[in-house]
């Protein structure tokens, strides 16, 4: 009898055992789970950095170096200065030509097609900028026109420019331009 109740004993401890390390065992594979995902996250994170990063680059090398013309005000000569532009673009460019003052704030550009193949530009500015190169005189009209015809024209290293006023040829106080323009 007390064979049997010492193997009673003995499978009831052995039995205490297995259950008290399985719960063990899952205790660590739960907390194993933990690490991980806390190690994929750090890492997801980490690559999202690199990723922001290389992205930051590619926008950095994307960045054209433009020349952009402007009158010196001190010496009503005109004058070029290289600046760095995001993309090349109309709009790029028509924003360089306004921080110099070679426009006002108010002139708006409505298209900029450039055919590449034929190295030629249209542009089509609104009434604002019309109205603006009328009230000029003569020299100081063809100071602005020159600085936005080699402005767009070495931007895009096309030859030959025509700008119009909401579609129509642009007016202005001494002539009607209704050709193409080549760099002055």
């Amino acid at each position: 009898m007390y064979k049997k109740r010492g193997i009673f004993v003995l499978c009831c401890l052995a039995a205490v055992l297995v259950v008290g390390c399985g719960q063990k065992e899952n205790k660590n594979t739960e907390e194993q789970i933990q690490t991980d995902n806390k190690q994929d996250t750090t890492t997801d994170y980490k690559d999202n950095l690199k990723e922001d990063e290389t992205q930051k680059a590619e926008k950095t090398e994307i960045q054209k170096i433009i020349t952009v013309y402007s009158v010196n005000l001190d010496s009503g000569e005109i004058q070029s200065e290289e600046i760095k532009v995001n993309q090349l673009s109309g709009e790029e460019i028509w924003t360089a030509l306004k921080e110099r003052d070679v426009l006002t704030t108010d002139c708006k550009l409505n298209t900029c097609n450039v055919n590449t193949e034929e190295k030629k530009i249209d542009l089509d500015v609104d009434g604002t900028f019309g109205n603006y190169i009328r009230t000029m005189g003569a020299t100081e009209e063809q100071e602005v026109l020159k600085c936005i015809v080699n402005t767009f024209l070495d931007s895009y290293s096309c030859e030959k420019i025509k700008i119009t006023e909401n579609g129509q040829p642009l007016e202005t106080s001494s002539a009607v331009l209704d050709g193409y323009m080549t760099k002055q």
